[in-house]
């Protein structure tokens, strides 16, 4: 009984110390939700999106996959566009092209990963972006575009510059979707 135990109990360590893809999401989106300012936009990597589609307290649409995976369907939410979630797994390029894409229409990105190793993918490729962590959390990052100056707002409606070559039109109506909770 000796011998099985101290052959077992090593590899019981090493399975309790394993990561979960997205253990830490609830945190983050309770952080985003506690932080977020009107017009912030929210990125969820494909690590984080089935647990982001969870926690969110949005209802998500569930779509048929575009990606080869073993789960035949997706999270999406269609009438939030300030949500966006990647659906290709391991991709770094998607998630790049997701927060360019977020940035030019939002400014401030709210960026909730599945684990701290594709945040640190992220940072990597995503050149001129600059990343923070307000909450000092390794998952969870704010990201806005480090190449040009701070958006603004015209207050009779006119254009925001978010990026180099990238306006978008004023909305002034709030949504329950992109004010502050």
């Amino acid at each position: 009984m000796l011998v099985l135990g101290l052959l077992l109990v090593p590899g019981w360590i090493r399975a309790g110390a394993g990561h979960i893809p997205g253990e830490n999401v609830k945190h983050q989106v309770a952080d985003v939700l506690a932080h977020r300012q009107l017009g912030d936009a929210v990125l969820a990597t494909f690590g984080a999106s089935f647990s982001f589609a969870y926690y969110w307290p949005d209802r998500p649409t569930f779509v048929p996959t575009t990606a080869n995976t073993a789960v035949t369907f997706m999270p999406t939410f269609p009438d939030h566009p300030d949500l966006v979630l990647v659906h290709q797994p391991s991709s770094v390029s998607a998630m790049v092209q997701a927060l360019e894409r977020a940035v030019c229409g939002h400014g401030r990105v709210w960026v909730i990963t599945g684990s701290a190793e594709e945040l640190d993918a992220l940072r990597r490729r995503a050149t001129g972006m600059r990343f923070s962590s307000p909450s000092g959390s390794a998952d969870l990052a704010l990201a806005t575009d480090g190449r040009c100056r701070a958006p603004y707002e015209s207050r009779t409606g006119g254009l925001i510059p978010t990026s180099p070559g990238c306006l978008r039109p004023v909305d002034h109506r709030p949504t329950t979707s992109t004010l502050t909770r």
